[in-house]
């Protein structure tokens, strides 16, 4: 009988996905998750299929960023982008992630400690411009609810 080499060892345990409600996860996690998707495709397939609100929280001093995703990859999209930005996250035109970039300029190395949990699940209806609305409207509301506008505790400036 021939003898084959060990290639690597799966230490992976977390072979399903928890569920949307009970995601709060580490910067290291959201970076393992996503940047191996084919690791773990129950997780792909969930966040990559839903449009939803999320929540960037700096326990430390308990700032918080609030954010809303869609697109062709949902959650899962929009937190590649913070995952390959050392927790910034994407810019648009209006500069949404400018106070979390500033506020992780301003210590280094906080990104590690930042936590991601999903506030709301939306799923979508084939309707982009739609869709994109209610994300955004959502969003507003848990901005409202949560104080992340707040100058204090806050890293939303719209």
């Amino acid at each position: 009988m021939a003898k084959k080499p060990v290639l690597s060892i799966d230490d992976q345990t977390e072979d399903v996905f928890p569920g949307y409600e009970k995601v709060v996860w580490s910067f290291s996690e959201i970076s393992r998750f996503i940047n191996n998707p084919v690791r773990y495709p129950e997780v792909y397939k969930a966040l990559a299929g839903v449009n939803g609100v999320y929540l960037v929280l700096d326990p430390i001093d308990n700032k918080q960023y609030i954010g809303s995703a869609y697109g062709t990859e949902g959650i899962f999209g929009i937190w590649k982008t913070y995952a390959n930005t050392e927790g910034k996250g994407g810019s648009d035109e209006g500069g949404a992630n400018k106070k979390l970039a500033a506020h992780l300029n301003a210590h280094e190395g906080r990104y590690l400690e930042l936590q991601y949990s999903i506030l709301a699940v939306l799923h979508r209806t084939g309707n982009e411009e739609k869709d994109m609305r209610e994300a955004i409207g959502i969003e507003t509301l848990y901005k409202d609810k949560l104080g992340s506008k707040n100058k204090e505790t806050g890293l939303n400036l719209n």
